[in-house]
């Protein structure tokens, strides 16, 4: 592992070292080659959803990274990005995304969202609600009336740079996963969950495999172009653990999954 934090460890401590290089990652280049992917794992009740999310009061990785992108992007006078939002929520084992922007739509008038590539390789989700974000005061309503989502969870940002005319000349794309553990598998389970095809996707990527299974599960499918190639898309693992001795066994399934997917960026 490349950092582990002792139980004190704060929201800020643990955002001012994950965020600061991501953020100038994506500023550096306009372009979808520098693109970044945060997985945040852990199982129920261990921190995981205060980590990625967190509250107004103490914001997580996602809302700590679209206030640096800003505070960056004010400090080195970037005028000609702009930045869209868009938010999924991933039901465990089925196939199914819902536009988390659009709570309070009636289900049977949603579109139903399924996975597309562009010509050039990058994932788009037709007839997901985006929304252009002016400034950070501007995600709290948003993360607010995501609070009790129970989903797999996926933040997605685009950056789209602009030249004077508005036409876009780059774009980067920052992913933010709450990779919640699935529910107890039944016998009828016809999917694998999003953990085991996490593990899959990057233990064919170690192995420099002909054939990666990004389609094996809906998560590893939506950010499936933020995974590879390296090293201009960083992948950033977050695990969170419980310190309670009855979530032993959790505890030592989530520090294998991380040592597992975590010797991708060992390579």
């Amino acid at each position: 592992f490349s950092r582990v934090f002792p139980p004190h460890t704060t929201q800020i401590d643990v955002t001012a070292h994950v965020v600061p290089p991501l953020v100038s990652h994506v500023l550096d280049t306009p372009s979808p080659t520098h693109s970044v992917c945060v997985l945040c794992y852990g199982q129920h009740r261990s921190g995981r959803t205060h980590t990625i999310q967190g509250t107004v009061t103490e914001p997580g990785i996602f809302p700590s990274a679209v206030a640096k992108l800003f505070e960056d992007m004010e400090k080195e006078c970037i005028r000609n990005v702009r930045v869209y939002l868009s938010a999924v929520g991933i039901v465990d084992n089925t196939n199914t995304m819902n536009d988390l922007l659009l709570p309070d739509a009636d289900p049977e008038e949603r579109p139903k969202l399924v996975v597309k590539k562009t010509p050039e390789g990058n994932n788009y989700v037709p007839n997901l609600t985006e929304l252009q974000l002016h400034k950070v005061d501007e995600l709290a309503p948003v993360m607010a009336s995501l609070e009790h989502a129970l989903y797999q969870t996926v933040f997605m940002l685009r950056l789209d740079w602009v030249d004077q005319s508005g036409a876009t000349i780059g774009q980067n794309k920052m992913n933010f996963v709450d990779l919640r553990p699935s529910d107890r598998v039944t016998s009828t389970a016809t999917r694998p969950s999003a953990i085991t095809c996490f593990g899959q996707v990057f233990q064919s990527l170690l192995q420099d495999r002909s054939h990666i299974p990004y389609r094996a599960s809906l998560v590893t499918h939506l950010v499936s172009d933020t995974l590879s190639p390296r090293p201009q898309k960083q992948v950033v693992f977050v695990g969170t653990l419980s310190p309670s001795d009855a979530d032993v066994q959790e505890t030592l399934s989530t520090l294998a999954f991380l040592n597992r997917v975590g010797a991708y960026n060992e390579t």
